[in-house]
């Protein structure tokens, strides 16, 4: 499960798709599809977690379009791109 930004529920998965390292079942992983991103999304993204405080908001909508110019909202780019961005920020 793929959580941002908060605390995994004790319910949100059942204990037959639970493990530990030390008793790692591979048929108890899960197959989750990753949906594309929408430009609200990374540019929540980038106010909450990946520019600095003091980052003026109006200059975080260029990114943010240059972002979703630049991966069309693929999830896998996107993680990529807001990673190398955020790095140089």
């Amino acid at each position: 499960m793929l959580l941002l930004g908060g605390e995994l529920p004790d319910d949100a998965l059942g204990a037959e798709h639970c493990c530990c390292l030390d008793t790692f079942h591979r048929e108890r992983l899960l197959e989750i599809e990753l949906t594309r991103w929408s430009h609200t999304d990374v540019l929540d993204w980038l106010t909450h977690w990946g520019l600095s405080a003091d980052h003026p908001p109006a200059q975080t909508r260029l990114p943010a379009r240059t972002i979703m110019d630049n991966t069309h909202g693929n999830p896998t780019q996107i993680e990529r791109e807001l990673l190398q961005r955020c790095a140089t920020a």
